[in-house]
């Protein structure tokens, strides 16, 4: 008689996925790398520029991921050294470079982080550095401002007047419309800050800023805006000149 043994059957016990929820997989927002671009210039400051006293330029992370900037600088076509920038940027994150040997990050707030009715005072870092100067009247070939890394390696590159579309700051500062979308070195890319529009607020007259000025520090268009925590020092009375001799901080 033939016998033929019964077939093995092999059995695979299935668990479900381990879901590590300490570390979540990434989304497709956070997956995005970190991208630095310069997003505000004000070139042409309607207060007192000595020693470019009241320029400044903002950078912003519009990518997913958090980034350490350590050596990195920006740098212009008359080959001025500004910084060193040495700061931690989150996604999102917003950083204002200002002048180290002219101004405080206490002067600059006072002018700059009052409340203009209906618009939210953002939150953003304050960083002195030191300064190159921006020109006033930049042309096609004088004012090329450029980010670079601590390898030198171009990140951002801004011709503030490479073509006629370039807004005219005159006492306004200039932003970035559609960060990550539009080209940063394109004139038409960017646009006059206007109260209104685009998180613009005047700013508050300072024995620094002595003139009232319109620009957005902080406010990134496309970006979440996260506003400042309420504060019993912020204040929408202008303090008298004796007081802001006294005290440049006073009123905020």
């Amino acid at each position: 008689m033939l016998f033929i043994a019964p077939s093995l059957a092999t059995f695979v016990l299935w668990s479900a996925p381990t879901v590590d929820r300490a570390h979540p997989a990434p989304t497709e927002e956070t997956a995005r790398p970190a991208r630095i671009l310069i997003t505000e210039i004000m070139y042409d400051p309607a207060s007192r520029e000595t020693g470019g006293a009241t320029e400044w330029v903002e950078l912003a992370n519009i990518g997913g991921q958090s980034i350490t900037l350590q050596n990195w600088r920006l740098d212009d076509e008359d080959r001025s050294n500004w910084g060193p920038i040495n700061h931690r940027l989150e996604p999102g994150g917003v950083l204002v470079l200002i002048n180290a040997r002219a101004v405080t990050e206490a002067a600059f707030r006072a002018a700059w982080d009052d409340h203009t009715p209906g618009v939210p005072v953002p939150n953003y870092a304050v960083l002195p550095v030191k300064w190159g100067g921006l020109s006033n009247e930049p042309s096609h070939d004088n004012e090329i401002l450029v980010l670079l890394n601590d390898r030198g390696s171009i990140v951002c590159r801004v011709n503030l007047n490479g073509d006629p579309a370039w807004p005219d700051g005159h006492g306004a500062s200039v932003y970035l419309v559609q960060p990550g979308r539009d080209d940063p070195d394109q004139g038409s890319s960017w646009r006059r800050s206007t109260i209104g529009e685009g998180g613009a607020r005047w700013s508050r007259k300072t024995p620094v800023f002595n003139e009232t000025e319109t620009g957005s520090p902080g406010w990134i268009p496309g970006l979440a805006e996260v506003a400042a925590p309420p504060d019993d020092t912020h204040s929408a009375v202008t303090p008298s000149p004796a007081e802001l001799e006294r005290d440049p901080s006073h009123g905020r």
